[in-house]
């Protein structure tokens, strides 16, 4: 049997799309994560590793000895205070000369080989570090297989598309058929560049959503969040019987909340756990794009077309009243014929395992 080690990034999508690819496929499955993610990190595995700095690496893979190494992310590596440049670059070596194969993600979807002008920016301000970075490690990574959960056809690259149609094996928990349960997900950077988009009236704006979510006692609402926002919600938001507020939790709790929630609201739309809503078949619906799809003038257009099928990500304004009864939400503004088309598509992609072994040869 063939031994995978998935070198995670700090970025829960790419930790949660390791798992995604990864669980109960026909490979061995070992994991080296950032040691300040290891508090999130439950999925099953035959040996995870904490790590601090790329330099830690070798010894753990001298140690495991792995088949395939699949770099979740290696495009992160460096902006996630990994490594530095020369250390990146004295791993790669290192990695040449163990002449182990080699596999990424890569949550821009080689956004340079199609829009090489490409400027990075937050809401209108350059972020020119990240932008070099990211460029620096597109060049250097074009010969290496990159990994996508989602159909992208590309001759840039080489490129694999993946279903895991294992790893959904638990079915929906029977629940109150009354009660409607809502999902709100928004991750850090997300909510950084709404802070910086709204300013002061973010909070605001955003306790008055919930308050007409959690205005229907039909609804149970459960928002996963940072923990500073959290704070920042007012006693008379934060004390709703019907509102669960918890900050990043471990990725195994955090699915089983979504696998049994009626809708995900995102700020996000190409969050990687959208590949679960997809195969748990839960509706979703967009507040707002998200940080990628922020980045540059081409991303959301660019990754869309792919994650989407051609369509668009479903939204509802933010800034305007929600309607609470959700069978009229969903009725209003969301498409269950698309979602099964997109869902038809992702079916017909490759296994992992069969990915592993074709690399492997």
């Amino acid at each position: 049997m063939k031994k995978v080690l998935f070198i995670l990034s700090r970025d829960f999508g790419e930790i949660s799309l390791a798992t995604i690819f990864a669980r109960n496929q026909s490979f061995k499955r070992v994991y080296a994560i950032p040691e300040y993610r290891m508090p999130i990190f439950d999925e099953p595995a035959e040996a995870i590793y904490p790590y601090t700095s790329i330099t830690d690496l070798p010894k753990i893979i001298e140690q495991e000895k792995p088949d395939l190494i699949s770099l979740n992310s290696g495009y992160l590596i460096i902006d996630g205070n990994l490594a530095s440049r020369s250390e990146y670059s004295e791993f790669r070596r290192y990695l040449a000369k163990s002449d182990i194969p080699l596999l990424t993600t890569d949550p821009f979807v080689r956004i340079f080989d199609y829009f090489p002008d490409s400027k990075f920016e937050i809401n209108g301000r350059p972020i020119e570090k990240v932008q070099e970075e990211i460029k620096y490690l597109s060049s250097r990574f074009s010969k290496i297989p990159h990994v996508y959960g989602f159909p992208f056809i590309t001759d840039k690259v080489e490129a694999y598309t993946f279903y895991n149609d294992k790893y959904f094996t638990e079915e929906k928990a029977d629940g109150d058929s009354e009660t409607k349960r809502w999902l709100l997900v928004l991750a850090e950077l997300d909510t950084l560049l709404l802070l910086d988009r709204h300013g002061k009236n973010f909070v605001p704006i955003l306790e008055q959503r919930l308050m007409e979510i959690c205005g229907n006692p039909k609804n149970m609402v459960n928002f996963v969040l940072p923990y500073k926002l959290g704070q920042a919600l007012q006693a008379n938001v934060r004390n709703l019987e019907n509102l669960y507020i918890t900050s990043f939790v471990p990725l195994g709790y955090f699915e089983k909340i979504l696998r049994n929630s009626d809708i995900v609201l995102y700020w996000n739309v190409f969050s990687n756990s959208i590949l679960l809503c997809y195969c748990y078949n839960i509706p979703l619906l967009f507040f707002d794009k998200g940080h990628i799809a922020n980045l540059t003038e081409y991303t959301f257009d660019h990754i869309s077309k792919y994650i989407y099928k051609g369509g668009k990500p479903e939204f509802i304004d933010f800034e305007s009243p929600i309607d609470s009864d959700l069978d009229i939400l969903l009725n209003n503004n969301f498409s269950y014929e698309k979602r099964s088309v997109i869902l038809d598509n992702y079916k017909r992609l490759e296994s992992p395992s069969n990915i592993v072994e074709r690399l492997c040869q």
